[in-house]
């Protein structure tokens, strides 16, 4: 199974801003490109091209929306999503080396878009490759880790290797930061059918038609569901490999035996579903066991039920549940009650998150436990705690769209950025680190580009103050300057990448103002003047590389003053 999204170019630069969560749009910036292989080169819109493959791709219409795509070209800006796109027409068609070709070469590239890995990973498996799919998945994992779609992706491998042990601690794992996850409770859902775990599958099936309702699968898993609990699914029980442990073995036995199933069994509302009377016995049940035990389902699912059953509202849930349903009168009582559905199950969205509000993060070389925070898409954005004011406090992680970690820092008890903070672009590569104190920028900063160092100096109450150094991608030091009150003061060095210096000169609040003078690689003297307040002003030479002078001018004030006389090599 694979999800796949499309590309979106997000700012690591921005203001963070926990309270300022949004949901994942699609933001592209027009671009044109030209067509190659025609005699009269024609400009295209990249992003109409490739929408325009995506309509023939839905239609079924494969070469037509794989021209479109070949028609966009490196270096537009839309190239590795055309690249993406045509990777999933060669996957449709079990072209898989293709695919993978493109996949492996788009990461090589550059590409920050994680479903190239997805792509990988998946025609690797349509090649029986599991453990080379595994590999795949676990990079991706390393570059984006709380990617919800390469986690799950890879649990999928598992599974379908019969490995089902790492294939549930995967789903796990995933839960643990994604707890709304749809898919996940699916899969697990579908272990617990195998294994004959009736009780703890009724809870994953549910859970996944709270988060999702009314989706083109929900009906298929809706009639699954249901044949579950009324004993009609043929493969209830037939793969048992002891990779889950039975737990609420009391109730299960219930369930089993079909009690809630018996006419005098009574639900609230006129449901004749199994589904809905073993559900409903199964939260009346939990509702009485005391506190969760260290077991997994027993954790996680039953105090989110027992939160739901609190609220009074199980013909509501049993709707919600059913909102997929084509029954004329289950559809007549859900057009009635459409909005009290939706704000029940935003209700149990939310409980669901309050329960799984914890994560166990390692920052700064110590766990901690840090609340979750999602965007408006169910994907995680940051681990945080708050005070009671509602101020962000201690230690922060934030995450990107696509699973990798954006930003690391600390917060004062005020709520204000303070320390060090480290901040990541999509590839992985650290962008900046830079000094807080009460949340402006104060003391050492350091800029990367590419993962490598790219320049490095100090703040003083948000502006720049001090000496500032940048370098060139080997390491050694390309340019020196001072800095008083965000503008610079004092001398100011140049280098050539072999090390020689290009150019030293003196500057006065952000002005070049003093004696002048520039170099060729080889040492000698270039050129040699006066500036004041960021003009000419006084004698001007220049030099042959030899020494020899070449132009020999005055000026006033940024003018000429006076003759201006050039030389030949001989003098």
């Amino acid at each position: 199974m694979l999800y796949f999204y499309c590309i979106n170019k997000s700012n690591i630069m921005n203001t963070i801003n926990k309270s300022k969560l949004f949901p994942l749009f699609f933001v592209l910036i027009f671009f044109c490109t030209v067509v190659k292989g025609q005699k009269n080169p024609v400009l295209i819109d990249s992003k109409k091209v490739i929408k325009e493959g995506i309509d023939f791709f839905d239609e079924g219409k494969f070469n037509d929306a794989k021209e479109k795509f070949l028609q966009v070209q490196f270096p537009d800006s839309n190239y590795y999503w055309a690249q993406y796109e045509l990777s999933m027409v060669y996957l449709n068609d079990s072209l898989y080396d293709q695919a993978i070709d493109i996949s492996r070469k788009s990461i090589e590239g550059g590409s920050t878009e994680s479903a190239h890995y997805n792509i990988w990973g998946t025609s690797l498996d349509h090649q029986k490759k599991p453990e080379e799919a595994i590999e795949v998945y676990k990079k991706g994992i390393s570059r984006y880790p709380y990617n919800d779609v390469l986690w799950f992706n890879l649990g999928i491998v598992y599974e379908g290797a019969k490995d089902y042990k790492n294939a549930i601690e995967t789903y796990k794992k995933l839960l643990s930061f994604s707890p709304l996850s749809a898919s996940t409770h699916l899969r697990l859902a579908r272990i617990c059918v195998q294994e004959g775990l009736y009780t703890q599958a009724i809870l994953s099936y549910s859970m996944f038609l709270i988060i999702e309702p009314d989706s083109r699968r929900s009906l298929t898993v809706l009639v699954e569901f249901n044949n579950l609990c009324n004993g009609s699914l043929v493969d209830a029980g037939t793969e048992k490999n002891n990779a889950l442990k039975q737990e609420l073995e009391d109730i299960d036995l219930l369930v089993t035996n079909q009690v809630a199933l018996n006419n005098k069994y009574k639900v609230p509302g006129k449901f004749g579903y199994a589904f809905v009377k073993q559900l409903y016995l199964i939260m009346d049940k939990i509702s009485e066991t005391p506190s969760p035990s260290p077991d997994y389902f027993s954790a996680f699912y039953v105090p989110v039920f027992k939160d739901i059953k609190k609220t009074n509202s199980f013909e509501t849930l049993a709707l919600l549940l059913l909102a997929s349903s084509d029954n004329e009168d289950i559809m007549k009582q859900i057009s009635k009650k459409k909005s009290e559905i939706i704000t029940f199950r935003e209700k149990c969205l939310k409980i669901n998150s309050n329960n799984h509000s914890n994560y166990e993060v390692d920052l700064y070389g110590k766990k901690q436990i840090l609340t979750n925070w999602y965007y408006k898409n169910l994907k995680i954005n940051a681990f945080g705690n708050e005070n009671v004011r509602k101020q962000n406090v201690g230690d922060w992680l934030y995450i990107d769209y696509n699973g990798s970690v954006k930003a690391m820092g600390h917060y004062s008890n005020e709520g204000l950025k303070t320390g060090m903070w480290t901040f990541w672009n999509e590839n992985g590569d650290t962008l900046k680190t830079i000094t807080y104190n009460n949340d402006k920028a104060d003391g050492p900063y350091c800029i990367y580009k590419e993962g490598v160092r790219n320049e490095k100096g100090t703040y003083k109450n948000d502006l720049l103050d001090g000496d500032i150094t940048e370098y060139f991608p080997d390491g050694s030091v390309s340019y020196t300057s001072k800095y008083v009150n965000d503008k610079r003061n004092g001398e100011v060095k140049k280098y050539f990448r072999i090390g020689t210096l290009k150019l030293e000169n003196n500057f006065i609040n952000d002005l070049a103002d003093g004696l002048y003078k520039e170099y060729y690689p080889n040492t000698k003297l270039y050129k040699t003047s006066l500036i004041k307040e960021g003009k000419y002003d006084g004698n001007y030479k220049e030099y042959y590389e030899d020494g020899q002078l070449k132009k020999d001018a005055d000026y006033k004030n940024g003018t000429f003053a006076g003759a201006y006389k050039t030389y030949f090599r001989n003098g």
